[in-house]
């Protein structure tokens, strides 16, 4: 029972990962502008050691760029990749009624969640209908 909990509980959990897939792909920038924009500044913050007992940091990535109105914007972009250096120039999308939202592109991690998620749903949902089979077949 314990087993069929986990695997429930896995096809919930990649369920939303194919849902935040989607989401990143194709809706999180609806209605922002596309501009690029230069990277000012990287901030590296330390979290400790990961279960591998490598040391773990996450990253603040500020930006600057202009809008389509002129506007001289600087900002921190939501996402992080290890090719990002300070003077680097990179797509971002900009809620234009509130400039310093942006979202970088966050498409590739949309992507794999799309492929991943149904991956995990449909390999729980099998292991839990061959659990049923078997259980099925031993009481016969």
């Amino acid at each position: 029972m314990k087993k069929q909990a986990i695997q429930i509980l896995a096809i919930v959990l990649s369920t939303l990962a194919l849902g935040y897939g989607v989401y990143l792909t194709f809706f999180e920038r609806v209605g922002f502008v596309k501009a690029s924009a230069v990277i000012e500044q990287i901030d590296e913050n330390y979290l400790g050691i990961d279960s591998d007992g490598q040391d773990e940091y996450s990253h603040d990535v500020y930006i600057r760029f202009t809008t389509a109105d002129g506007e001289k914007i600087r900002t921190k972009c939501d996402n992080y990749k290890n090719s990002y250096a300070v003077g680097t120039w990179i797509p971002i999308w900009y809620n234009p009624e509130n400039p310093e939202q942006v979202h970088g592109d966050n498409r590739l991690l949309g992507v794999i969640l799309m492929i991943v998620g149904p991956l995990v749903a449909a390999g729980s949902a099998y292991g839990i209908v061959q659990d049923k089979r078997r259980e099925n077949g031993a009481n016969a």
